[in-house]
Parts: C-alpha cells; structure tokens; sequence
C-alpha cells in the first residue's frame, strides 16, 4: 500500500493505465538491483470482478513505466515524481483467493541477449577441477 502522501502513475504499452488501475491497487515492490542485475517492479491488483482474467490481461513482454509521485504537504503543495523505469511485463499470474492479479516486471529487454541465451550447463562424470577450469576459461580468467 501506498503512503498517504504517495501517488503513481501506471503506462502499460504507451497507454497511461492510472486511472483504471488505481481502485484495485494492492501494492507497488520495487527492487533496484546492483549493476549487472535487472531491476524489478511488481504490481498486485485485487481482482475479484475478474477482470485481469479477460480483456484487461496484460501479456508478457508488453512495456510498463512507473513513477512514483510525492505530495510535499510542506511545500506548497507541489509533487515530486520519482521513475522507477521502463520495464517489461516477465510474469502474469492469478490467485484464489482471494482474487488476486501479479504483475512482474524487469528492466532487461525481452530481446536482449542476456534474457535470450540459457546460462545453465550440466556435467556427468566429471571432476570438479574441469568444471572450475571450463568455467574460468569461459571468463577469461585464470583457475
């Protein structure tokens, strides 16, 4: 939940979805990441009208910016905005109940090649020496 004081502003796609996801906003979690890391923002909307379920369903991949928004009481009343970023959607998911609509975003593009190649790799009957070494050697760095 949102301080008193506290505002944001929602596009998802180009589109400012503010207004229409205000009522059912649960909750905003930003995480911002150390370099080399993808940043995060995830939304939790209510949804006990379904309404995430339907046409209002946001698809992965589809671009979201949040910015959060500061009311300085103390300052005549001005606003603050703070951009958390661009991101995009990664995961979708429902949960009963209640009904409840996650949103996950990162800031590392779909199409870029650290979300595009399998970082994984498995070894059989192999010594550990060898996986260290092949490890070190695909880094460039010495064992």
């Amino acid at each position: 939940m949102l301080a008193r004081n506290m505002g944001v502003k929602i596009t998802i796609s180009g589109k400012d979805v503010t207004k229409d996801l205000s009522p059912y906003l649960r909750g905003i979690t930003y995480e911002d990441k150390l370099s080399g890391e993808a940043d995060t923002v995830s939304l939790e909307l209510m949804d006990k009208a379904r309404l995430f379920i339907g046409d209002w369903f946001p698809k992965r991949g589809d671009a979201i910016d949040v910015v959060l928004i500061r009311k300085n009481f103390d300052k005549d009343g001005r606003t603050e905005q703070l951009p958390l970023g661009e991101f995009e959607i990664d995961e979708v998911g429902n949960s009963f109940p209640p009904s409840v609509c996650n949103l996950k975003a990162v800031s590392i593009p779909q199409n870029s090649h650290l979300r595009q190649h399998d970082y994984s790799k498995s070894w059989e009957n192999v010594k550990l020496s060898e996986i260290a070494q092949e490890i070190a050697t695909a880094a460039k760095l010495e064992l």
